[in-house]
């Protein structure tokens, strides 16, 4: 069985850095994801979708020293379903995207 993700697209804001009671770091963010489209008029459209990105540990450094809002990048990780009760008894959940390891893409064209 595998559960394995593989994104490309510019994160939304710059990665938050937090660290848990037990010391260990967490690094999020938010990452869009456009899908082009030919619509009927044949022109480019896009269906931008956002993704819930956490990075722990050595990966959150990493996330946190080079990751910045607007940067083209790809991430492998893995999808992980979260679910809890709220204040007012209401189920809740929630999907977010663990970040296994991720590379800048660098579009400066070659002159």
């Amino acid at each position: 069985m595998r559960n394995s993700v593989i994104l490309i697209g510019r994160p939304g804001n710059d990665p938050q850095m937090k660290t848990t009671n037990n010391d260990k770091k967490m690094a999020s963010f938010r990452l869009a994801v456009a899908q082009p489209r030919i619509g009927a008029d044949k022109q480019r459209t896009y269906d931008t979708q956002w993704f819930n990105i956490k990075a722990w540990g050595n990966q959150a450094e990493l996330v946190q020293n080079l990751v910045r809002k607007g940067c083209k990048m790809m991430i492998h990780g893995m999808l992980h379903n979260n679910e809890w009760t709220n204040a007012d008894g209401k189920r809740c959940s929630s999907t977010e995207i663990l970040v296994n390891g991720f590379s800048l893409i660098d579009e400066r064209k070659a002159s």
